[in-house]
């Protein structure tokens, strides 16, 4: 490392502080069940093994696809072939080597060849200004107090959402009787244009906004080429006409930043007089026999881009509910729903204050106390954000 920078920071190269070590393919016999999650260029694969490659912290970065993420583990893992992985090269604390990668644009760094692909050399080629690792380790604390919280909020939702869907099980286990979706449940039409108000703000529902983080995105109508659908302000459930084999049900929470508008390719669906939200929600997301009528619709000849149509959407069957049920339920679902509405605006909330700090806190912007208590430090930090 040559050239010392302000407050004791040192100007480096990523070359100078990790090696990216190739991931290995994986063949058959090693691909069972077990505790050790495998990553590609993405991030999880989804599927797991017995035995680790490695242990953990490490830094995945995507060597082969469209997208190449950067992601971080902190815990044992195996990574395949179209991803690279961090091994230090001097004392570093992985976490906030991480939090540095990734605000860089690893996608900029294309190497030119037919597949888009990173480079090492060009990763390691990267400038980075690095702190004494007590402060590394000070500012990993920060982001880390962050994001426990707000993944402990994600896991709060899933959770909730575990049980509905067990609960629901049990019911449909003992009632038969059955009523189109249409029974319970009105298709809110209507079709906007946020490009005609180009300075106005949006906050969109999309299915990119739900695969990606389950959060909205907030967009200038300028932005959007294409027509949406506005969402009433009374209680919805939003649910994809498209590839139904990956349900997608959203009970969207607005912040009221913009107008709230989703993608023409979830249907909007509001109750029935008579009809809770809450019975509504637990009919689309956790009934897998409705699941099976949708599929039963589909069209389309490829995995990715077929297709239910919305009159077969409302003719999928769902339970038949007597007043004392939906009375019961939503009893006992409505306020968990109404739970997770407000875990998730604090997780969007703090997501935004992460956000806000990582570049000031990397760049050494914001200094946080070599302190072992993270409250402490995320009070500094935000002290001095707000500042």
């Amino acid at each position: 490392m040559g050239g010392e920078s302000p407050g004791g920071w040192q100007k480096a190269t990523w070359g100078d502080l990790i090696e990216l070590a190739y991931g290995r393919a994986l063949r058959e016999p090693k691909l069972e069940a077990g505790p050790v999650a495998v990553w590609g260029t993405n991030g999880p694969t989804g599927a797991f093994v017995t035995a680790p490659q490695e242990e953990g912290p490490t830094i995945v970065i995507g060597r082969k696809g469209a997208y190449r993420g950067v992601r971080l583990t902190r815990d044992p893992f195996w990574v395949i072939d179209t991803a690279f992985f961090a091994r230090p090269l001097v004392d570093l604390d992985m976490v906030w080597a991480y939090a540095v990668l990734s605000l860089r644009d690893i996608n900029a760094l294309d190497s030119g060849s037919a597949i888009p692909s990173t480079r090492r050399e060009d990763v390691y080629a990267l400038s980075v200004s690095v702190p004494p690792v007590p402060e590394q380790r000070a500012i990993a604390s920060v982001l880390g107090a962050l994001d426990d919280k707000i993944e402990s909020n994600r896991r709060l939702v899933v959770a909730q959402r575990q049980i509905r869907s067990l609960q629901f099980a049990n019911l449909c286990r003992i009632r038969f009787h059955r009523v189109p979706l249409g029974a319970i449940a009105e298709h809110v039409k209507g079709t906007i244009q946020p490009a005609a108000t180009p300075d106005e703000d949006f906050e969109q529902f999309s299915i990119p906004a739900f695969d990606a983080t389950g959060d909205p995105e907030v967009c200038l109508g300028r932005t959007m080429a294409s027509g949406k659908t506005p969402l009433p302000s009374e209680p919805v459930v939003l649910i994809s006409k498209l590839n139904p084999r990956i349900p997608r049900v959203w009970a969207p929470v607005p912040s009221g930043v913009g107008r709230a508008v989703c993608s023409p390719e979830f249907l909007v669906l509001r109750p029935k007089p008579d009809i809770s939200h809450a019975w509504l929600d637990a009919c689309v997301r956790h009934d897998e026999r409705f699941y099976d009528d949708l599929l039963a619709g589909v069209t389309g000849t490829t995995g990715s881009r077929q297709r239910v149509k919305p009159a077969d959407v409302m003719a999928a069957t769902v339970l038949d509910p007597t007043a004392e049920e939906i009375a019961e339920w939503t009893a006992f679902a409505g306020p968990m729903i109404g739970r997770e509405a407000a875990l998730d605006r604090e997780r969007r909330t703090l997501t935004a204050i992460r956000d806000s700090l990582l570049p000031k806190l990397v760049s050494g912007q914001l200094r946080v106390p070599l302190s072992d208590d993270p409250e402490e430090q995320v009070g500094a930090a935000l002290e001095a954000r707000g500042a």
